[in-house]
Order: C-alpha cells, then sequence, then structure tokens
C-alpha cells in the first residue's frame, strides 16, 4: 500500500474543493470509513479490554461513528 490512511484522508479533504455531488459525497463518506476503521482498530488494539467491551466500543463506532 503506498498511502496511509492519514495520507488518503488528507489528500481526500483536499479533493472536496474540487469535485461536488456524487463525488464529493463518495469522498465524504471515505473518509468517513477510515475515521471509523482508526477508531476501531484502536480499541482492538488496546489490551485492557475485555472481549464484551471491545464488541461494545465496536458497535458505538459503527453506529454513532
Amino acid at each position: 500500500m503506498g498511502m496511509t490512511i492519514e495520507q488518503a484522508i488528507k489528500h481526500g479533504k483536499e479533493q472536496l474543493e474540487i469535485f461536488g455531488g456524487e463525488h464529493k459525497e463518495f469522498i465524504e463518506t471515505s473518509i468517513e470509513v477510515m475515521r471509523k476503521y482508526q477508531e476501531i482498530r484502536k480499541i482492538y488494539m488496546t489490551h485492557h479490554y475485555t472481549d464484551e467491551e471491545v464488541i461494545e466500543k465496536i458497535k458505538e463506532v459503527i453506529k454513532y461513528g
């Protein structure tokens, strides 16, 4: 993979200044999904949570993001 998630988010935000309509919606959705992925990964990598806590925290990210 050539681009980190942070680089992709930054690039996407720059593209929002150029594109509108469905392209803009696509970019915004992509950024939201990448942010949720980052949050889920952070939860998963936190070792002091129980399995049940991890599941609940991931549900919160997915639901409320």
